[in-house]
Parts: structure tokens; C-alpha cells; sequence
């Protein structure tokens, strides 16, 4: 037995033992405690860092974004500062163009908005006689910079062009920059990306065509299109790359069309370049191109409007012209354009001028390298090569130009896809760059060699043409800027010092290019026009015209060939390259001014007047092209405003008139618009007298000029001497008040260049394109007053005067015509751009109502809230069938293409949210398996 002082021992013993592990177990829970919190420390400090390492990489990238964006706006700047060029001097980089065709656009853009006049967009009434607006917009660049402008007060117009010209090159550089950040590791080599979007923004495209700004702002958005591209070509969605095409064919459908041409040689370079299986290649192009028809059918809603529209432009009347599959050049020569500066105005008409894409002597470096660098696979290089190549090919042989301009050369401003060159340079450049350290000293001394076999090349290839394109000081540059950026890329400077200076060296290059090739321009319009424009507005707005009516107004002096537009009123001139083929040739064939993109109303009879609703004229006292002598006939002041006085003419048919059916079968003569003008009047008067005549008591005089070929019936004349000019005299008295217009049916425009005009002693002008005969006011109210018509050939060029005839217009038949009330006329009383509506009562005898409303499918009548069928009359306006008696008339404008394309656009929409849903749906899914895993 265990006695009672042994189990007190023990008691004491375990007592003592628990009292020992007590503070053990405690020091040791104490130590994992100071364990765990040390671990969350270090987590929380690791964080922390992690958190600056973000901000300051986040803060850099700011930086490198903001660089590029603004380095292109200052080095343009800099040039226009040391040109002079407004807002530093009183000239402008804006050519006639600009300030004739495009400000006044823009500033329609602008009214449109301001009034969210939507339907502005689709038809216009301000565009010459009137017509369909989406091919105008869809070419004319319907971007928010053109908006920009259009919104612009007129005072401040110059600064405006100025600013917005600034920032679509800091745009441009932007959006490459954002493109090297997502796809080509900007964060690594962040000054190098910026030294590549700046030239990208400065690019020799650009410099070039800021004078035509058209075909500029798909510039800004091609490299988000080609982020897209690659992202589909990689096997990942990519909505926001259908949104970026359909976004630029809204903005302008031409270079969007040639934007997608270039999607394919890109597409096939990027995935030649990648290891990966055919059946994967060939399933990701498959991919890019659902993706790039379903960004086309998201535009349907305007492209297809666009694709009508087009259809009755100038592609319309031109003939086709067979393909030929020549080339226009050798390719070599396209070393020229890696010269600063090597641009020309004069290229503007040269059909055998080079595409303009200039990326710096830097994109030469980078170009010749990006070959021969160790650091850059063998399959990439290859596949940079073939599309060099087929780019090459493309920009030099005739028939694969004339595709990529949608089947069309352009005239004037060749190679409009030259823009797509830059992106493919300066994107071979940027990787060549990346590589430098790999770089040996054969590739430095073979590239100093290239170049200096590309100045002897250029030095002999510039000669043949007849215009400066590259000058031994362009040549000289070029040198020194390879040497000075060789010199940077091979010493050892600390690598931000380097790009630093590379960067500069650079923005020097692009700002001599910059310089050179404005100075080039053919010629830069003075501040003083847009200046103007305030004065013009206020003018404009002071006129008490009639809203409703659709009564027209034309002037002696325009201040643009689109004033209509810019000012708000219903005119007749129009200025555009997407004008109705069938409006200029039914003015042409009137004896008025018309070329493909141009409809003057100069000139004119009262006939034509009443035709197209002329009620109002302004004459300010200044004639700019050839002088209304008949206007005291028919017009009388009812306004003053300054020097100027607004005319009312009353012997005016309306906006639409009586007509008849066997009128609708008539045709109009290509060449005898007295014809023309005759057959009209008879067909509406129902009258078989002439209202021109020819007039015969004219005598004509020779002074140092000889009849030189009379064979075939030809009057043909030349100088005689070339001592002095010669002189062909045409003298007549009227024996009446009636007006008097001389027909010359073999002046060309292009004979303008050597003959002068003049009337009773002064100066005669007339309007120098065209292309049908003319009809020329020369007297009117001068009775017993002798009359004296100069032609002077200025050189031995011969002159053809078959045909030519004065012609005298039977004023008391036309007025009393109108008088007598043989037609009806249509004034509408209510005028919105889509629609008109109006009530008219139609004489009997008389069973349809012509208009010079333009006719267009989309056009619909309704007569007395019945629909009536639409017609064409003289080939040219719209008719329709109207009994006698009093009716209610509403017409109204449905875009062509606009439901087929809304409802395509519809379904794309539909279709994208889902394929954006399923993406989202599988993210999701994904990002629930990983963290599954990761608690796992």
C-alpha cells in the first residue's frame, strides 16, 4: 500500500510538472502568433510596394500616352510658326478646295446638328438644286473633327482648322501608341513607342493631305482596327474590332473600303508569322472575317444609303475604261519617298506620281534592319517580307490601284491608300528598334551604304520629272540624319539618354519634311477668306427669303461654289465630288456651266430662270464670271443691303409646273442646248415658235488672225503674228430690247487658257469648266446701241469657231407665256428636308406635274392622300401624273438602302450583344474554375 506521504510527494511532483508546461505551451503559441504577424506584414508590405510599382508604372504610361499625343501637335506647330502660317502670319495651309468645298460642308454638318435635323443627312435641299447627302457625308469625312469645324462661330473658322489640324496628328499618334501598349509591350521600351507614334502622327500622308482632309481620320482609327486584327488572329473575341470598322466606314466609307483590303495582306503577314497549326490559322482567318462582316452589317444602316447614293454620282456617267494591268512606275522608285520633303503639289495632277508615306529616315533604318536583326525569327522576318512585297506590287501596277480606289482612278490626289504604307513600316521599324544590342557593325555600315546608293539612285531618278521632288539638299539632310541617329543607336549612352536623343533627332526629320512639303502646296489660301465668313453669315441672314416656296437664290459674285450650304439658303451652284451625274448634266445641257463635281449657275436665260425656280438674285456689283445682261427684264429690286440689292424675279414656273406625258419621252440634246431650250418651251407652251433665234446682222472682223483650215465645213483661226495678239471682232446693233446670248458650241474649257474676252471695251469673264456648249448673256436693253464682242488669242494655239452663233431670245413670247396662266405652279407650303407638301390647282388640258425637284427612287407621291407613281422627265427631274382640278400634294424622301440597311444592322446588333453575352458567360466560368482551384 501506498502510504499517505507518498501520495502527497506525488501529488506535489505532477503539481510542479503542469506548473512547467504551462508557460512552454504558452511561450510557444505566443511565438506562432509573432510568426503570423510578421508573415502579414511582410504581405501587406509587399502589397504596398506592389501598389507603388502599379501607380508608378500606371504614372509612366500616362506619360508615354501623353507624349505621344503631344509631341506631333508641337512639332506642327513649330512649323507653322516658322512658316508663318496662321495663327503666326496671315497665310493658311488651306488650298482652294478647302475653302470651296469642305468649310462649307463642315459648317452644313453643323447647322444640321444644331437643329438635330437628322434627316439633313439623308437628302439636302441647300446642295445644289438639291440632292442625296450620305455620299457627300460618307466621302467628306463624317467625323467629330469635321464637326468640330462646322460648330465652329464663322469669326473663329481659322483658328478652328488650325486646332482640329493639330489634333488629328495628336490623335494619330495617340491610337499607334495605345496599339504598341496592347499588342507590342510599350511599357518595355516606352520612349521608342513614343518616338514611333509621333512619326506615325507627322507621317508624310498626313503633311500631304491637310489640304484634303478627307481621307484622314480613318487614320486615327486604324491601329484600335488592328489591335482587333491580331486579337482574332491570336484566337481570342474581339467585339470592339466590329465597332471599330463599322465606326470607320460611318466615318468615311472610301478609305474604310480600302482599310479592309489592307486587313487582308495584314491578316495573312501576322498569321504566317505565328507557330501554329494550318487548321487553327485557317479556323482564326475564318473567325476575322465573321467579325469583319458583321462590323460591315453594324454600318448597313448607313453604308447602304451610301452604296445608293453613289450610284448616280459621276461613277454613273463616266465610261468605263478597260483594266490594264501595267505598272506605272518601276518600284524601285518608291526609295524617293524615304527623302524629307520629297513632295510635291505638282503631283496632284501627275498620273504617274508616287504614293506619298513618309516615316522618317529613322522608318529607313529601322526598314533595312528589321531584316538582318538576330532577335527576330526567321518567320516573322519572312512574313514581313511578302507583305512588303505585295504592297509594293499593289501601289505600282495600274489595275490593283484602280481596286483598291473601288474601281475608279481618282483624278487628282493619286494614291489616297498610301496611308495603310505607314502603320506596316513603322511597325517593322519599332521591332528592328527593340533588338538594338543585336545589332552588329556590318548592319550600321550596310545601312550607311544603302543610303548612300539610295542618294545616287534619287539623285538621277528625280530628273525625270518636271516638278522639284528632291533637291541635293533634301539629299544632304537625309545623310545627316542617318548619320547623327546611327551614331545614336551604336554609342553607349545610358538607353533613356539614347532614346532621348533619338526622339529628338527624329521630331527634327519630320518638321523638315513638314516644312518642305507645305511649302510645296500649290498654294495656301490667306486668313482673309474665312475672315470674311462672319460678314457673309450676317449678310445671308439679313435677306428676307421666304422658308417655304423652295424659291432659289443665286448671286453675281460667289464667295464659295457651295454657299448655299455654309449660309442656309436654296441655291443652285454645287461643289462636290459626289454630285448627281444626271443634275450637272441637265444643267449642262441648258448651255450651264458643269464639270463631274461642279454645277455653276452663271449665265442662264430667262427660260432656265423659270426652270429651276430662280426667283432671287443677288447683285452686289461685282461680277465674278460672265455678267446676267438680261436681269433688268425680268427682275426688280426689293431689298438693299449695302452695295448689294436683292432681285425678285416673278416669271418664275414654281418648284413644279404643268406638264404633259408626251414631254416625258423628249430627250435633250448632248450638244445644241439652244435645241434643247426651244423644245422645252414648246413642249410646255404648246407653241411652235423659237425662243432663241439665231441672229444674223452680226459682222465679223480679223485683226493679225487668218482663217487656217475651213475643210469640212471647220472654222478654224490662228494668230497670225506672234508679235501681238489676235483679235476676232463680232459688232451688231439690236434693232429691239430683247437679250441677246452668243452660243459657242466649239470653246472648250480647255481653250479658256488662251483666250481673253471682252464686251463693248471691258473684260469678260466666264466660268472655265464645263462641259457642254455655252450660252454667254451679252446684251439686253440696247436697242440702237452698238455692241462689240473681242475674242484675243494670246498665243498660236488655233481656235475652232464652228458653230459659233449669236442667238437673240424672244422676251415678250416668254412673258407672256407666264402671264397667261397656261401652267399651273407649285409653291409647297411646307418644306423639311425629307418631305414637302402643298396644295396646287392644275389647269385642264395639262396631265402631269413636272418638277426640278432631282429625281431619286426614293422619292414618294401622294395626291390627295393616294399614292401616285414617280417619274423622270428630261432624263434628269422628278414628275408624276396629276388630273386637273385642285389637290392636296405631299412628297416624301425614304433613303434608298435605309430600311434593308437598318434591318441588317438590327440583326448584327442582336448578334454582337450575344457573342459580347457568351463572352462575358465564359469569362465568368473560367474565372469560377480558378478560384475553385485555387481554394482546392
Amino acid at each position: 500500500m501506498v502510504s499517505r506521504e507518498e501520495k502527497e510527494n506525488k501529488a506535489v511532483n505532477e503539481g510542479t510538472q503542469d506548473m512547467r508546461q504551462e508557460p512552454l505551451e504558452h511561450l510557444s503559441r505566443s511565438r506562432a502568433h509573432r510568426s503570423q504577424m510578421r508573415h502579414r506584414e511582410t504581405v501587406a508590405s509587399e502589397k504596398e510596394e506592389e501598389q507603388k510599382n502599379t501607380e508608378k508604372a500606371s504614372f509612366k504610361n500616362a506619360l508615354g500616352f501623353l507624349a505621344a499625343f503631344c509631341l506631333p501637335m508641337l512639332v506642327m506647330a513649330v512649323v507653322f510658326a516658322i512658316m508663318k502660317l496662321y495663327p503666326f502670319g496671315k497665310e493658311t495651309l488651306m488650298s482652294g478646295d478647302y475653302t470651296l468645298q469642305y468649310i462649307p460642308l463642315y459648317r452644313a454638318l453643323g447647322h444640321a446638328f444644331r437643329h438635330m435635323d437628322i434627316g439633313a443627312l439623308f437628302w439636302s435641299w441647300h446642295k445644289g438644286i438639291g440632292g442625296v447627302m450620305p455620299s457627300v457625308w460618307g466621302f467628306n469625312s463624317l467625323s467629330p473633327l469635321s464637326l468640330a469645324i462646322g460648330l465652329t462661330p464663322a469669326k473663329s473658322l481659322n483658328f478652328s482648322v488650325f486646332l482640329v489640324t493639330l489634333l488629328r496628328q495628336g490623335f494619330s499618334g495617340l491610337s499607334f501608341y495605345y496599339f504598341l501598349h496592347k499588342r507590342y509591350a510599350a511599357h518595355r521600351h516606352r520612349l521608342l513607342a513614343v518616338c514611333t507614334a509621333a512619326i506615325y502622327g507627322l507621317s508624310g500622308f498626313l503633311i500631304v493631305n491637310q489640304v484634303n482632309p478627307n481621307f484622314l481620320d480613318n487614320i486615327i482609327l486604324l491601329p484600335l482596327l488592328l489591335i482587333g486584327v491580331e486579337k482574332i488572329l491570336d484566337g481570342k473575341g474581339s467585339i470592339k474590332y466590329a465597332l471599330v470598322l463599322a465606326l470607320m466606314f460611318v466615318v468615311q466609307f472610301y478609305t474604310a473600303y480600302m482599310a479592309c483590303i489592307f486587313v487582308i495582306f495584314y491578316s495573312f503577314y501576322y498569321i504566317l508569322a505565328q507557330k501554329s497549326a494550318f487548321l487553327f490559322k485557317a479556323k482564326q482567318l475564318l473567325r476575322l472575317l465573321l467579325y469583319s462582316l458583321l462590323g460591315i452589317g453594324l454600318s448597313a444602316i448607313w453604308l447602304l444609303p451610301v452604296f445608293y447614293s453613289l450610284l448616280d454620282t459621276k461613277a454613273a456617267g463616266g465610261e468605263a475604261d478597260p483594266w490594264a494591268f501595267t505598272f506605272l512606275y518601276n518600284p524601285i522608285r518608291l526609295l524617293i519617298k524615304f527623302f524629307p520633303g520629297a513632295a510635291s503639289g505638282e503631283e496632284w495632277g501627275d498620273f504617274n506620281a508616287l504614293p506619298n508615306f513618309y516615316v522618317g529616315v529613322l522608318g529607313f533604318i529601322g526598314l533595312f534592319n528589321f531584316f538582318f536583326t538576330k532577335g527576330i525569327a526567321l518567320r516573322k522576318k519572312i512574313s514581313g517580307f511578302l507583305l512588303l512585297i505585295f504592297l509594293v506590287l499593289a501601289f505600282s501596277n495600274a489595275a490593283v490601284i484602280r481596286f483598291w480606289h473601288m474601281g475608279q482612278m481618282p483624278v487628282g490626289f493619286y494614291y489616297r491608300n498610301a496611308w495603310l504604307l505607314s502603320p506596316v513600316l513603322l511597325l517593322l521599324t519599332y521591332q528592328a528598334l527593340q533588338k538594338v544590342k543585336s545589332w552588329s557593325r556590318l548592319q550600321m555600315i550596310a545601312t550607311f551604304v544603302l543610303a548612300l546608293l539610295a542618294n545616287v539612285y534619287v539623285y538621277f531618278a528625280v530628273k525625270e520629272k518636271t516638278y522639284t521632288l528632291v533637291t541635293v539638299w533634301q539629299e544632304l539632310a537625309m545623310l545627316v540624319l542617318l548619320i547623327l541617329l546611327l551614331f545614336l543607336i551604336w554609342f553607349q549612352l545610358s538607353k533613356s539618354w539614347q532614346l532621348a536623343f533619338v526622339i529628338f533627332v527624329s521630331m527634327v526629320d519630320m518638321g523638315i519634311n513638314a516644312k518642305i512639303t507645305i511649302d510645296r502646296n500649290l498654294w495656301h489660301s490667306p486668313s482673309s477668306v474665312l475672315t470674311a465668313e462672319s460678314q457673309q453669315e450676317v449678310f445671308y441672314k439679313n435677306l428676307k427669303l421666304p422658308k417655304s416656296g423652295l424659291a432659289r437664290l443665286e448671286k453675281s459674285s460667289a464667295n464659295t461654289w457651295n454657299d448655299s450650304l455654309t449660309y442656309n439658303y436654296y441655291g443652285v451652284n454645287h461643289f462636290t465630288s459626289s454630285v448627281e451625274y444626271k443634275n450637272l448634266e441637265f444643267l449642262g445641257r441648258l448651255g450651264l456651266p458643269s464639270s463631274t463635281a461642279i454645277s455653276m449657275y452663271v449665265g442662264g436665260t430667262p427660260l432656265t430662270d423659270a426652270l429651276v425656280n430662280l426667283r432671287y438674285y443677288v447683285d452686289n456689283a461685282t461680277w465674278t464670271y460672265s455678267a446676267r445682261k438680261d436681269l433688268s427684264n425680268y427682275y426688280h429690286p426689293i431689298q438693299t443691303l449695302g452695295n448689294a440689292k436683292l432681285l425678285e424675279n416673278t416669271s418664275v414656273f414654281g418648284l413644279g409646273f404643268s406638264g404633259d406625258g408626251a414631254m416625258l419621252r423628249e430627250k435633250l440634246d448632248k450638244e445644241d442646248v439652244v435645241a434643247n431650250q426651244n423644245q422645252i418651251y414648246h413642249g410646255l407652251s404648246d407653241n411652235v415658235e423659237n425662243l432663241l433665234d439665231p441672229y444674223q446682222a452680226v459682222t465679223l472682223s480679223l485683226d493679225n488672225v487668218v482663217l487656217a483650215d475651213n475643210a469640212n465645213g471647220q472654222q478654224i483661226y490662228k494668230r497670225q503674228s506672234s508679235d501681238r495678239p489676235g483679235t476676232i471682232r463680232l459688232t451688231w446693233t439690236p434693232q429691239d430690247n430683247n437679250s441677246y446670248y452668243l452660243y459657242s458650241s466649239q470653246i472648250h474649257s480647255t481653250d479658256l487658257n488662251h483666250l481673253k474676252f471682252t464686251l463693248n471695251g471691258q473684260a469678260y469673264t466666264v466660268f472655265d469648266r464645263y462641259r457642254h456648249p455655252q450660252l454667254w448673256s451679252l446684251a439686253s436693253n440696247r436697242k440702237d446701241q452698238a455692241q462689240t464682242f473681242e475674242i484675243s488669242l494670246t498665243d498660236n494655239s488655233s481656235l475652232n469657231l464652228t458653230g459659233l452663233q449669236l442667238y437673240r431670245f424672244n422676251d415678250d413670247s416668254f412673258k407672256n407665256f407666264v402671264k397667261q396662266g397656261h401652267i399651273a405652279k407649285w409653291n409647297p407650303e411646307k418644306v423639311t428636308s425629307l418631305s414637302l407638301s402643298g396644295e396646287i390647282k392644275q389647269v385642264s388640258g395639262k396631265d402631269y406635274l413636272f418638277t426640278s425637284i432631282p429625281y431619286n427612287a426614293g422619292w414618294q407621291v401622294k395626291v390627295d392622300g393616294k399614292t401616285v407613281k414617280t417619274q423622270e422627265v428630261w432624263n434628269a427631274m422628278l414628275a408624276f401624273k396629276l388630273s386637273s382640278g385642285k389637290h392636296q400634294i405631299k412628297l416624301y424622301y425614304i433613303p434608298q438602302g435605309l430600311i434593308s440597311g437598318s434591318f441588317i444592322s438590327l440583326l448584327s446588333l442582336i448578334f454582337a450583344i450575344r457573342i459580347l453575352r457568351r463572352s462575358r458567360h465564359l469569362r465568368k466560368k473560367q474565372e469560377e474554375n480558378l478560384f475553385k482551384k485555387e481554394s482546392w
